[in-house]
């Protein structure tokens, strides 16, 4: 048996093999510097195809290496579709850098010039003149957005949050700019409006002429406005056609409304703790859900306590962003004696922006009876924000998305169940209530025709199976009468826009004779007188007072009251501008039609009646608690049109 190797023997082998590999010669294309005796071998990011091919080495020199340079051949690099851990080379990347820099520097070149840097863009700039990515990004957003999680060392990176809230802020105004590596910016878009007879703007064009004209000075012909130009044109300055055009950019925001906006869009889910979620809904369903009863408490609670169990993952996205809106709502609504309103509008356009931000999209398609109310309470809202403009758009896609799920039609609804076949049609109202609002107030044609509305009228809530009798069983029966006067009234309202508007058209191709405007103008009074003497007791603001006071009986008799003159007002309209438009011919003095003489004294009295009944029911609720009216843009819209 042979020995085992001693300790000298193994120490001899292992000395003999290190200096074998000591003698091993070495590539001289493998140093890139040159020296010799180094056993480290310069990587190469890829061989050209033909080393590859020949199976030698490649040394990576661009365009030709040194092997293909020698023998002649065609040399290409092609990169494998297979390869996954590449290293670029130094050269690349500072060529790439290189290259992005001198844009960077021709688009910042051209913002800064305006019109005049269009040579900019030609002539080259060095990379030393240019400025980085970051530095581009952060001049085109604003200073609040720096501090609210941008920095210099970020590079050209914008956070989620920055670049939705600067896009949302873009679009919801005007779209000034658009923010990028060149931060490119175009032309202020131009909004037009169509405002139509029956708006404000429309009535303000008679009556501004006619106190310019019996003004002294405007008696004289010689008043003018802050430009010089008489006052009698101005109206048909600011208005032509009826089509008001207004060339803007997107309006600035106080700073501390879009940081904590900012800050509520990094959890879209996120919700208040529960139990100011529990009062945000009872102040909802206490005020404007009572108004609009058109979401059902009982399951939309059921549905939170569901959440609440088993997380956000159990409701769908519509759900939760219908419950967004309810506490917006409730939040613009309240009182006002917790925060004043700038606070609670900026508090409550968090939520509205976290709705927007889980259903935008899906408010473009009607899919479920959630997505309607949905859009209803949306465009509810903008009427009282800085976007009111914006809720027309959003009405028309819940008046389509109505009839795309069959609210309309009685008989498409049999297969529900009873709380949702009476929801359904109380949607379907609902949609019906907001297009007489904006048809009105925007002078347009309604979207929706009297011949679509076939359905019967709201009635009592059914019973959901294994739940007693409601507790506030009072406010729902009160809420139920004041959402049919309403559906009543606003009946009145449409054949008023239709008879004594055209349509909303404004493009009437003859006057109307006097005669058959002051016919009209009395027929629709008689049908106001009538359905104020049909009110219910508890609805009538002359009736006896109730036994027992409550806040919704009287918020819903002020509510009406207001409403009804507001029609009232609307209807003997189109004799008063008649009036108007023959003192603006002519002056006091002016001669006038014997007819038009007596119908006009009697119209003004009954405009001027209902003026100064809305002053005052406003003023008695105001002193009576704000809990009456609720919303303030209702308050302002009544109170400063009819003084």
């Amino acid at each position: 048996m042979p020995a085992p190797p001693s300790h000298d023997t193994a120490g001899a082998r292992g000395a003999g093999a290190a200096a074998t590999s000591r003698r091993r010669p070495t590539d001289a294309g493998d140093d890139s510097d040159g020296e010799r005796g180094s056993n480290k071998r310069r990587r190469i990011a890829l061989a050209c195809s033909t080393c590859r091919c020949r199976k030698s080495r490649c040394d990576g020199k661009r365009p030709k290496c040194s092997g293909c340079e020698a023998l002649g051949f065609e040399c290409s690099y092609v990169q494998s579709s297979s390869s996954s851990n590449v290293i670029v080379g130094k050269e690349y990347l500072s060529d790439l850098e290189t290259r992005l820099e001198r844009v960077e520097s021709r688009l910042f070149a051209a913002e800064a010039g305006g019109g005049g840097g269009g040579g900019a863009l030609l002539s080259p700039s060095t990379s030393a003149a240019a400025p980085s990515a970051s530095s581009v990004t952060q001049q085109a957003l604003p200073q609040e957005e720096e501090s609210e999680g941008s920095s210099a060392g970020d590079g050209a990176r914008i956070s989620p949050s920055i670049a939705w809230r600067l896009f949302d802020h873009r679009s919801d105004e005007a779209e000034g700019t658009t923010d990028g590596i060149g931060s490119i910016s175009f032309a202020d878009e131009e909004d037009a409006a169509f405002l139509g007879p029956s708006s404000n703007i429309a009535f303000m064009r008679h009556l501004g002429p006619a106190l310019a004209r019996i003004s002294p000075a405007g008696a004289a012909g010689t008043r003018p406005d802050v430009n010089g130009v008489h006052a009698s044109t101005v109206a048909a300055r600011l208005v032509e056609g009826d089509l008001v055009r207004a060339s803007r950019r997107a309006s600035p925001t106080d700073h501390s409304g879009r940081r904590a906006a900012s800050l509520s869009r990094d959890n879209v889910f996120s919700l208040p703790p529960e139990a100011e979620v529990r009062r945000l809904m009872d102040v909802y369903f206490s005020n404007t859900g009572l108004l609009f009863p058109f979401i059902h408490e009982g399951t939309f609670r059921a549905k939170y306590e569901e959440m609440r169990r088993k997380g956000p993952s159990s409701v769908q996205k519509t759900w939760l962003a219908l419950l967004n809106v309810v506490l917006a709502f409730a939040i613009s609504t309240s009182a006002g004696v917790e925060a004043p309103y700038t606070e609670r509008q900026k508090e409550s356009d968090v939520f509205y922006r976290r709705s927007i931000a889980l259903c935008g999209e899906q408010m473009l398609r009607a899919s479920s009876l959630e997505t309607v109310q949905l859009q209803l309470l949306t465009s509810q809202y903008l009427q009282g924000s800085q976007k009111s403009l914006q809720t027309w758009m959003v009405h028309g896609v819940a008046v389509k998305g109505a009839l795309q799920l069959g609210l309309h039609c009685q008989n498409a609804s049999a297969q529900f169940t009873p709380v949702e076949r009476e929801f359904r049609k109380r949607a379907w109202f609902g949609c019906i209530l907001l297009d007489r609002t904006l048809s009105m107030t925007f002078g347009r044609p309604p979207s929706i025709p009297d011949e679509y509305i076939k359905i019967d009228l709201p009635a009592p809530e059914p019973l959901l199976p294994g739940s007693g009798a409601p507790q506030n069983h009072e406010a729902k029966a009160i809420s139920l009468m004041f959402f049919n006067a309403t559906i009543s009234l606003y009946a009145i309202m449409n054949q008023t826009i239709t008879r004594c508007y055209a349509y909303n058209l404004g493009c009437t191709p003859t006057p109307t004779p006097i005669t058959e405007t002051v016919n009209r103008v009395y027929a629709l009074e008689t049908q106001l007188q009538d359905w104020k003497a049909g009110l219910p007791l508890d609805l009538h603001d002359s009736g006896p007072p109730p036994p027992s006071p409550s806040l919704i009986r009287s918020r819903a008799r002020t509510v009406l009251g207001l409403r009804f003159h507001n029609l009232r007002i609307l209807v003997h309209r189109p004799v008063l501008t008649e009036v108007l438009d023959v003192v603006a011919a002519g002056g006091e003095d002016a001669p006038c039609n014997p007819l038009l003489r007596q119908v006009g004294a009697y119209n003004l009295s009954c405009c001027l009646e209902s003026a100064m009944e809305t002053v005052a029911a406003v003023r008695g609720a105001l002193r009576g608690g704000r809990e009456r009216l609720g919303a303030w843009w209702f308050t302002l819209y009544y109170s400063e049109w009819f003084c």
